[in-house]
């Protein structure tokens, strides 16, 4: 009796413990991960074309072109660029590692491949963000030692705004390694009432 409940508490403790953690998507502009954000705002760039965007703490690389303009639609405000012509892949390097980012998107009919990379250009992790409409939302992504996204369309057009980042690394354990550490905790329960 005692060894069930015990198996059962630590199981528990396993489940709350995995939850504490927070790498992946985000998906509001008050997520947690972001206070302290930085937030570049494209309002300061001329209508105009390029494939290059330089902003403070990073740059937007782009295949093709970027558009500025001001929009007012898509879920942004004032400045904001998008993409001329589908299919364009476009690059978020950060000049220093960061533990989260997220930004409003806009005019997205298709799935997005994110690949989101470490300091040592490793992939993190690979997400899918698809909205289909015109209204825009917010994505984002949190994890230690954020370097680089790719972004990656499946034939589309999108509008970025609101570009938000936390600078520095925080500890973010992944959860596979916090139930890997309650199921040894777990191990040498059982093994101690085992014994007596």
């Amino acid at each position: 009796m005692n060894n069930k409940f015990l198996k059962m508490a630590f199981a528990g403790l396993v489940l709350t413990v995995s939850s504490l953690a927070h790498a992946g998507l985000i998906t509001s502009d008050i997520d947690s991960e972001l206070d302290s954000s930085t937030l570049i705002d494209f309002s300061a760039y001329t209508t105009g074309s390029a494939n290059q965007i330089t902003f403070a703490g990073g740059e937007f690389n782009t295949t093709g072109n970027f558009g500025f303009s001001v929009w007012n639609n898509y879920g942004s405000s004032g400045g904001a660029f998008y993409n001329i012509g589908p299919s364009t892949t476009f690059t978020l390097t950060f000049d220093n590692v960061v533990s989260a980012f997220g930004m409003n998107i806009g005019a997205i009919h298709s799935s997005w491949a994110w690949d989101v990379y470490d300091i040592n250009n490793v992939l993190i992790d690979t997400v899918s963000v698809a909205i289909d409409n015109n209204a825009g939302a917010f994505y984002g992504y949190a994890a230690s030692n954020i370097k680089s996204v790719v972004l990656t369309p499946v034939s589309d057009q999108a509008a970025f705004d609101n570009l938000q980042f936390v600078s520095g690394s925080t500890s973010v354990p992944e959860p596979s390694t916090l139930s890997i550490f309650a199921l040894g905790l777990m191990g040498f329960a059982a093994r101690r009432f085992k014994k007596s």
